[in-house]
């Protein structure tokens, strides 16, 4: 069964709490890296570029998983029956392949 939040708005897959662990995950070390390295870039060096890249890219992983574990991944269409596939199913229709040898 899928859990579903904020009243059936957000959909994720059938165990949500992968969803919450892994972000946690993701943000402690981004957390974690930004208070002991990239301090350095903003007092002792005076860089902001870093600073910001990598806040900027922080904003655009979390984004990225939000949306991948909220995104319905869709399906493939069946393959449509053409006088192609047809003759090839037909043509093979009583082998049967186990391992790569015909039975």
């Amino acid at each position: 069964m899928r859990n579903f939040w904020c009243r059936g708005k957000l959909q994720t897959g059938p165990d949500s709490r992968n969803l919450v662990i892994v972000t946690l995950l993701v943000n402690v070390i981004n957390a974690l890296s930004l208070g002991f390295s990239w301090v350095d870039y903003a007092d002792v060096e005076r860089n902001y570029f870093h600073l910001l890249f990598g806040l900027g890219l922080w904003i655009v992983i979390d984004y990225m998983l939000f949306k991948a574990a909220t995104t319905d991944p869709g399906m493939i269409p069946k393959q449509p029956d053409d006088e192609h596939s047809l003759k090839w199913r037909a043509l093979f229709k009583n082998y049967l392949m186990v391992d790569g040898l015909k039975g």
